[in-house]
């Protein structure tokens, strides 16, 4: 494959979403002791819907991708990933 510029700003924008698509990570045996009620009462809050997760072909593919920002310097893949995670040049 050759790679071009377009080409790497799409493998770190695709390892981006990726990564945000991931299901979070959480402490086993945690639950909730507020009465039924009020949790659907606060389900009907503003409800941020998720993507379907990334499918491994995704994953593997991130996997490749994210150490590639280890060849710049530090500042600069810091940059770079949030731009690939969509963040604006300027705030």
């Amino acid at each position: 494959m050759n790679w071009t510029p377009s080409l790497v700003e799409e493998r770190l924008a695709e390892a981006a979403d990726t990564l945000r698509r991931l299901p979070d990570t959480r402490v086993q045996g945690h639950a909730s002791t507020w009465p039924p009620y009020i949790q659907e009462c606060l389900a009907t809050e503003d409800v941020t819907l998720r993507r379907p997760p990334p499918s491994a072909a995704a994953i593997t593919r991130m996997d490749e991708t994210l150490p590639w920002l280890r060849h710049l310097d530090p500042v600069d893949a810091r940059i770079v990933w949030l731009r690939a995670d969509g963040d604006p040049w300027k705030v």
